[in-house]
């Protein structure tokens, strides 16, 4: 019996909140901000951590759109 990894690709549909809120966050960060928080969920189905509902896709974009 061999064990599997089963990797769940998850894709970001629409980056365009994420895109209304870059003026914004590069106002911040252009104007002596360390740093910016940016706070969402997906939610804790039971209050288990799910992978699927990570916000790792969300980051991706945001370091793409920063140049980070």
């Amino acid at each position: 019996m061999r064990t599997v990894a089963l990797v769940v690709v998850t894709v970001l549909m629409c980056d365009c909140r994420i895109v209304a809120a870059l003026p914004t966050v590069q106002h911040a960060l252009q104007h002596g901000a360390k740093s910016v928080v940016l706070m969402s969920h997906l939610g804790r189905p039971d209050g288990q951590r799910v992978d699927k509902y990570s916000m790792k896709p969300v980051v991706d974009v945001l370091k793409t759109q920063l140049g980070k």
